[in-house]
Parts: C-alpha cells; sequence; structure tokens
C-alpha cells in the first residue's frame, strides 16, 4: 500500500510533511540508540576484557551501534529528499510569482493604452505654451510694478545752493527767538517790572542788540 490513497493526489507540500516526520522519527530513534551505547558503555567498564559476559555485552553493544548507522543513514537520505524537495519549491514559486507579474504586466499596459487615447498631446502642448505666456507676463506686471518714476537729471549745484539757503533761513529764525539780555525782567523795589524806557537809553538798546547780532553772524 502506498503513502496515498489512490484518490488523493500527492502535493509537493504534502510531501515535504510526510519527508519532515520521517526524519523526525529518526532522529529519535538515533537518539534511543545513543543511550542504550551509553549503558552498555558503563556496563563493559566494569567487566574484565576477554570474559564471557564481556563478550556478551560487547556483542549488544555492536548490534545497537550497526541499527544507529543505518537509521543515521536513513536520516540523511531523507534530509537530501527534503531539501530537493525545497529548491523545487523555491523554482515552482519563482515560476508562479514570474508568470504573475506578466499577467499583471499585460493589464496595467491594457489600462495605461486606454489612458493614454483619453489624453490629448496637442491639448497638453497648448496648454503648457500657455502657462508660459502667462508666467511672461505676470513677469512683466511685476517688473512694471516695481519700476522707479524718472525724476529727470538734478543739478547738484542747483541743489547745493537750495541748502545754503535753507541753512541761513534756520539761522535768522534761531537768532530771532534768542530774547536780548536788556529785555530781561528784574526785581525793583516796588517787586518785578520793566525800567520806562528813555530814547537815550533806546538808543544804547538798539546798538548792543546790533552788536550781538554780528557777533552770532560770525
Amino acid at each position: 500500500m502506498g503513502w496515498f490513497s489512490r484518490k488523493e493526489r500527492p502535493t509537493l507540500g504534502k510531501m515535504q510533511e510526510t519527508l519532515q516526520l520521517r526524519e523526525e522519527n529518526f532522529d529519535t530513534k538515533v537518539a534511543k540508540f545513543d543511550q542504550e551505547l551509553l549503558q552498555y558503555k558503563s556496563q563493559l567498564s566494569k567487566l574484565k576484557p576477554g570474559s564471557p559476559a564481556y563478550q556478551s555485552v560487547k556483542q549488544r553493544a555492536l548490534g545497537v551501534l550497526k541499527k544507529k548507522k543505518m537509521y543515521q543513514a536513513q536520516r540523511d537520505r531523507t534530509s537530501n529528499q527534503a531539501f530537493n524537495l525545497d529548491q523545487t519549491q523555491f523554482a515552482a514559486t519563482s515560476v508562479k510569482e514570474a508568470k504573475d507579474t506578466v499577467t499583471i504586466m499585460k493589464a496595467t499596459a491594457k489600462d495605461i493604452k486606454k489612458g493614454l487615447k483619453k489624453v490629448d498631446i496637442g491639448e497638453l502642448e497648448d496648454l503648457h505654451d500657455d502657462m508660459a505666456e502667462l508666467i511672461m507676463d505676470s513677469e512683466e506686471i511685476q517688473e512694471a510694478l516695481g519700476r522707479t518714476y524718472d525724476v529727470g537729471d538734478i543739478d547738484e549745484a542747483e541743489l547745493d545752493g537750495e541748502l545754503e539757503a535753507l541753512e541761513d533761513d534756520m539761522l535768522r529764525d534761531d537768532l530771532a527767538e534768542e530774547t536780548p539780555s536788556y529785555l530781561k525782567p528784574r526785581e525793583t523795589n516796588g517787586g518785578i517790572g520793566i525800567q520806562n524806557e528813555t530814547t537815550s537809553t533806546h538808543n544804547e538798546r538798539q546798538k548792543i542788540e546790533e552788536d550781538e547780532l554780528s557777533q552770532l553772524a560770525t
């Protein structure tokens, strides 16, 4: 009787599971043989070499060792088979993925072609030209807004003359705001007041004022 029934078709995955279980079974038996060999080794260490008891234990140990070697060989072959199946599965997966990739690429290319049919290249070029013109117009507007007004040529000598005249006006205003010392109020016996002016004192004040103006002008 085979591993699989006639109605059940073996698959790669099921075969991998079968080989894995078999390999685990071999490992279990090999480990059991190792335990038996340790026991025989312990018994032989207590017996006299060459004695009948020693020879009997030795023969049993050799039988166990032969079984261990046989199961180890079977385990190695099973491991190699499982490795080959893994490689086969990798190859099958790669082929399937390549096939799926081609199918997806074909479908995508078909969608792209449909989309391109709805796109007017000439319309795109016209739109690009319109955008370029709009950008140029915008730059011209910005340049015009940032342009300074031309006030013509300015005569520097004329500006210097106006500046000197302005300084003279400012100087005269400052002199006019100053109050001469003889006009300041002073205390008298009756309080603070201004002395009565006479013709002589008025002339003296006028002369003093002219002298002060001359000194300030120089």
